[in-house]
C-alpha cells in the first residue's frame, strides 16, 4: 500500500499487523504517522489510545482520546464512552461521573447504560446506598433486565444483616430467575440468599440448577 501511495491505508494496516503481533511500539509510531496524515485525521489518535490501553498507561491514552475530540468536535460525543473507560484508568472519578450524569440525562440506551456504570461505580467506593439508589433506577427504566435485578439482588444481599435487606434479595433474585432462568448468578445468589434465610431445601434446588447451568471447582464458588 505504502509502495502505491496509499500512505494511510498503508500506515493502517501496518500498525494493526504490530498491534496484533503485540509489538505495540511499532504500531505506535505507525499510528502517530496516520494521526499526522491531514488536519482531521481523528483515527490516528483513537488507534493510539487503544494501544495505551493495553499498555495501562491511560494518561496518555486519555490525552489521544482528547485530541480527537478537538479534531472533530461534531463527532467528539461519540468518544465519550472510550473517555470514560480511559478515565476508569486514571482513576478520575469526577471527570468520569460528570459524563456519565451528561449521558444519563440525554436518555435512551446509553443512558441506562450510564447509570449502571454509576451503580457499580458506587458500589467499588463503598457508597451502597448510592449504588442501590442508580441500581433502581436502572430498574425503573428496563423491568425486565434480569442483569440489573441480578445486581441489586446481589448488592443487597451483601447487606443481608440490614432490615429488610435479605427479602429484597431474595426479590430481586428471583425475579431475574423468573426472567432468565439460564442466568448462572441469578440461580447462584438466589440459592445463597436462600440458605441465609434458612430455606436449605429451595437453597439446594438453586444451587444444584446453577451447578448444571455452569459446572466449576468448587474453589472457583465464592459465598
Amino acid at each position: 500500500m505504502l509502495e502505491l501511495g496509499n500512505k494511510e491505508e498503508g500506515w493502517f494496516r501496518r500498525g494493526s499487523y504490530f498491534e496484533i503481533t503485540r509489538q505495540y511500539d511499532k504500531a505506535l509510531a505507525e499510528y502517530t504517522k496516520l494521526s499526522t496524515l491531514h488536519p482531521c485525521c481523528r483515527s490516528g489518535f483513537l488507534h493510539m489510545a487503544r494501544v495505551y490501553n493495553v499498555l495501562q498507561m491511560s494518561n496518555r491514552a486519555v490525552a489521544c482520546i482528547e485530541k480527537a475530540q478537538l479534531l472533530d468536535p461534531k463527532r467528539a460525543k461519540q468518544l465519550r464512552w472510550s473517555l470514560v473507560q480511559a478515565l476508569d484508568g486514571v482513576h478520575d472519578e469526577a471527570r468520569q461521573a460528570a459524563i456519565l450524569k451528561q449521558l444519563i440525562a440525554e436518555g435512551g440506551a446509553d443512558g441506562i447504560e450510564a447509570t449502571y456504570h454509576m451503580a457499580v461505580h458506587a458500589e467499588g467506593a463503598g457508597k451502597f446506598d448510592d449504588a442501590e439508589s442508580w441500581m433502581e433506577k436502572c430498574l425503573a427504566a428496563s423491568p425486565k433486565d434480569a442483569v440489573f435485578h441480578v445486581s441489586l439482588g446481589k448488592l443487597m444481599l451483601a447487606r443481608r444483616t440490614a432490615k429488610g435487606k435479605l427479602a429484597s434479595a431474595i426479590n430481586q433474585l428471583e425475579t431475574a430467575f423468573h426472567l432468565a432462568p439460564e442466568n448462572y448468578e441469578a440461580c447462584y445468589y438466589l440459592g445463597l440468599s436462600y440458605n441465609y434465610a434458612g430455606r436449605v431445601g429451595d437453597a439446594i434446588l438453586a444451587l444444584r440448577h446453577a451447578v448444571d447451568l455452569q459446572p466449576r471447582p468448587a474453589r472457583d464458588i465464592r459465598p
